[in-house]
């Protein structure tokens, strides 16, 4: 009988130029012995291999696209190689896949019929911004995106901040870039000024920054963060 292939979770890059210090030698050598593979964009993917050290063309490789255009009943016929016993590789289109990102599902149809599943090390700009923030690493939550409606923010706000004063937890979520400034805003207007927030922002990239402030600080002067990749951190 014909053993099923592994699938691999690839972390990808979250800031650019950062092959270096952000790719293992062991995923860079993973990448370069797959044939398959199931990623947010076929582009993506091509950076992520270009950064390892894959050489092009890569004419000769199968991928299927997995994002928000992707009909779900096509999902299963993304996994045929693996049922065939070739190994393939997720990808994210930045970060790790699974978290924040639409591989879970992929993840999940390996689980039911039998697939091995191996994540491999790699960057996460959720990690790297609880890491960097001083707030408590032992009992956290990631929450995506925030309510963007004003009355909703401030009822879901309500309730992170009486799970920091009640149980000292820490929560992440992230904005689209564009709509940083205007986030960072909305929670100085609803919370308490002396409520902690770190700012993680551009990771991994030269020009990082990571600060944690109260809100009244961030209000004296807002950071530059409109178009910049950023982890929003609340905590005490």
């Amino acid at each position: 009988m014909q053993s099923k292939g592994t699938l691999y979770l690839i972390p990808n890059l979250i800031a650019d130029d950062t092959a270096e210090k952000a790719i293992p030698a062991y995923n860079a050598m993973l990448l370069g012995s797959l044939n398959y593979f199931i990623c947010e964009h076929a582009k993506s993917l091509r950076a992520l291999l270009k950064a390892s050290g894959v050489a092009s063309p890569y004419d000769h490789l199968t991928y299927f696209e997995l994002n928000k255009h992707t009909d779900r009943f096509e999902l299963e016929s993304f996994i045929k190689p693996l049922l065939s016993g070739f190994d393939m590789g997720l990808v994210s289109d930045a970060g790790c896949p699974g978290i924040a990102d639409p591989g879970a599902q992929i993840v999940a149809l390996a689980h039911a019929q039998g697939i091995k599943v191996l994540p491999l090390i790699g960057p996460s700009s959720i990690f790297m911004a609880l890491m960097g923030s001083g707030f408590n690493g032992q009992k956290f939550s990631f929450h995506g995106y925030l309510p963007q409606k004003e009355p909703q923010l401030k009822k879901y706000l309500a309730e992170v901040e009486r799970s920091i004063a009640t149980e000292q937890s820490s929560h992440i979520f992230i904005e689209a870039p564009y709509r940083n400034t205007k986030l960072l805003q909305l929670l100085i207007k609803l919370l308490n000024p002396a409520q902690k927030l770190c700012l993680a922002i551009n990771l991994s990239a030269e020009n990082q920054r990571i600060e944690t402030k109260t809100l009244g600080e961030w209000k004296k002067k807002l950071p530059e963060i409109d178009k910049l990749p950023t982890v929003f951190v609340l905590g005490s």
